[in-house]
This record gives structure tokens, C-alpha cells and sequence, in this order.
């Protein structure tokens, strides 16, 4: 596995990690919430970006618009 893939995955763990941690802290906090959500949509669109990249049956040019990194709003 290439160090960039490491890192990635280690970058998705730990948006994983924080959307854990603000669910457990959230309690009926909706702002909290809202946070823990998008920590975890963060880390799925990110696996998943990381996981259609390197899908050999997608064309170089698609693996590459996918791995592509996105702004965030």
C-alpha cells in the first residue's frame, strides 16, 4: 500500500473517529448532532473517492477524477 494511501486512510479513520466522538457527546444536541453526521459523510465520501481510485475496471481518466480531493464548503 502506498504511503498516500496510508495517509488516506488514516485521514478517513480519523473523521470517523470524530463523528464518533461528537455522537457520543451530542446527547439531544442538535448542532452536535449535525456535526457527528458530517464528520461520518466526510469519511464515506472520502473511503469511497479512495476506493473507486484504485478500481482497475474504471478508466485511468475516471480513477483519477474520482481520487481527485474535493473543496469543503
Amino acid at each position: 500500500m502506498a504511503t498516500t494511501s496510508v495517509t488516506q486512510h488514516q485521514e478517513i479513520h480519523t473523521k470517523f473517529n470524530l463523528g464518533m466522538t461528537r455522537l457520543e457527546a451530542a446527547a439531544q444536541d442538535q448542532r452536535t448532532l449535525e456535526q457527528a453526521l458530517l464528520s461520518f459523510h466526510e469519511a464515506l465520501e472520502d473511503h469511497l473517492r479512495l476506493v473507486l481510485s484504485q478500481k482497475a475496471i474504471l478508466s485511468a481518466e475516471t480513477r483519477a477524477a474520482v481520487g481527485e480531493a474535493r473543496p469543503r464548503c
